[in-house]
C-alpha cells in the first residue's frame, strides 16, 4: 500500500499498514535502547503519533522512513531525559555495593565499576587540590545542589563571582 493510500484509507486499513512496519521499528529501537520494554513503548508511541499525525505526512519519503524518523526523535528524547540522581558520597564509601552506587555505573561488571570508582577518586583529588574559595563555591553549588542565592549568601560573594568560580573549576577539571 502506498503512502498516499494510507492517508486516504479508512482508519483500520491505515492502522494495518502501520502495523506491517512494527517489527522493523522494534528491531531498530532494540539496537539503540538496551531495555526491551522501553523499545516496545517507543514503537507504540511512534505508531500512535503516526496515526494521529497522518495529515502531516508530506509523502516526500517512504512511510517506513517517516516512521523511523519519528522513532529516532523519540529515542533522542529518552536519551536526553533526566538521569537519576546518585549520591557521590555513596560511591566513595569503601565496599559500597548499594543500588545507588551501581546506578551510576549502569552495569554489574566489576571492571566498569572499578573504572568509575577510579575516575571519581581522580575528580575528588583534583577538587581537593583547588584553592578553598573555588572548591567551596563549586562543591556547594554543583555537588551539593544549593541554589546560587544560598551559595552567594554563605560565601558572601556576588552571583557573577559565583559563576566565575564555578566556570574556573570546570575549566581546570577539563584541562586536567
Amino acid at each position: 500500500m502506498s503512502a498516499a493510500a494510507i492517508i486516504t484509507a479508512p482508519a483500520s486499513t491505515a492502522t494495518d499498514s502501520l502495523a506491517q512496519h512494527r517489527s522493523y521499528l522494534l528491531r531498530f529501537a532494540r539496537r539503540r535502547v538496551a531495555d526491551a520494554a522501553l523499545a516496545e513503548d517507543l514503537v507504540h508511541d511512534v505508531l500512535v503519533a503516526a496515526v494521529v499525525g497522518q495529515e502531516s505526512f508530506a509523502q516526500r519519503s517512504s512511510l517506513r522512513t517517516w516512521l523511523v524518523g519519528i522513532l529516532k526523535h523519540k529515542i533522542a528524547d529518552v536519551l536526553r531525559g533526566p538521569r537519576p540522581a546518585v549520591s557521590l558520597d555513596a560511591m566513595l564509601e569503601d565496599g559500597a555495593d548499594t543500588p545507588a552506587s551501581t546506578a551510576l555505573v549502569g552495569e554489574a561488571d566489576p571492571c566498569v565499576y572499578a573504572e568509575h570508582r577510579q575516575r571519581l577518586a581522580w575528580v575528588q583529588a583534583r577538587l581537593e587540590a583547588l584553592p578553598a574559595p573555588l572548591r567551596h563555591a563549586f562543591e556547594m553549588h554543583v555537588l551539593w545542589g544549593h541554589s546560587a542565592q544560598e551559595v552567594c549568601a554563605a560565601l558572601n560573594i556576588s552571583p557573577a563571582n559565583l559563576w566565575v568560580r564555578v566556570h574556573r573549576v570546570r575549566k581546570q577539571l577539563a584541562a586536567a
